[in-house]
């Protein structure tokens, strides 16, 4: 049993497989959970928001052309960090092809944009941001699978953290089905975080 799992792909190993196969429902998903992320990551490094909507357009062409590049076997490969890396070079091109347009400065506005997008190998804070950003997008993609009470059960005790008893009188549920209702929807955020290339 316990060679079996480790010679098992995990569920985020397949998902890479189903992006290097071009699966449109997994570049559907990539793209639907992470341009939130790298359209943040523009708006930091000062693009405006139909600049920084092009580039998340860029990094993603970017990641369908390379999909077959990255290394996951890697020692401290990361695929978040990956794509990281490819928006700090799209918006350093974006920069750079400003830069020219308008006037010749040498590439040094280029570079302190560059800078200010997250190194995520070098900022743990920035990680666990992008965690945070990611399972609240995967959350918004996930709500319409769940009936309305069983959705409010999860959000009054799981991000609002009111106590089960409380919400169970507000939802007219029992006490039981509040727990319920909030490990469904956990179990889901777990399983759909779990799909993702990490």
């Amino acid at each position: 049993m316990g060679d079996i799992m480790t010679h098992s792909p995990s569920i985020s190993s397949l998902f890479l497989v189903r992006l290097r196969e071009m699966n449109s429902p997994a570049w559907t998903r990539l793209v639907e959970t992470f341009s939130p992320v790298i359209y943040h990551w523009c708006r930091k490094s000062g693009l405006t928001g139909h600049d920084a909507a092009d580039v998340v357009q860029d990094v993603f062409a970017t990641i369908s052309a390379k999909i077959h590049q990255f290394d996951r076997d890697r020692p401290g490969a990361s695929f978040r960090a990956w794509m990281a890396t490819i928006t700090r070079t799209k918006v350093a091109d974006h920069y750079r092809r400003r830069s020219r347009q308008a006037q010749p400065q040498g590439g040094t506005d280029a570079l302190n944009w560059l800078q200010a997008v997250p190194d995520l190998d070098a900022d743990p804070s920035s990680i666990s941001a992008i965690e945070v950003t990611v399972a609240q997008r995967v959350l918004s993609l996930i709500r319409d699978e769940f009936e309305p009470k069983t959705w409010e059960a999860f959000r009054m005790t799981a991000i609002e953290n009111m106590p089960a008893a409380e919400v169970a009188d507000r939802l007219s549920l029992r006490v039981s089905s509040v727990y319920q209702a909030r490990c469904r929807v956990l179990r889901r955020l777990k399983q759909r975080l779990g799909e993702l290339p990490t």
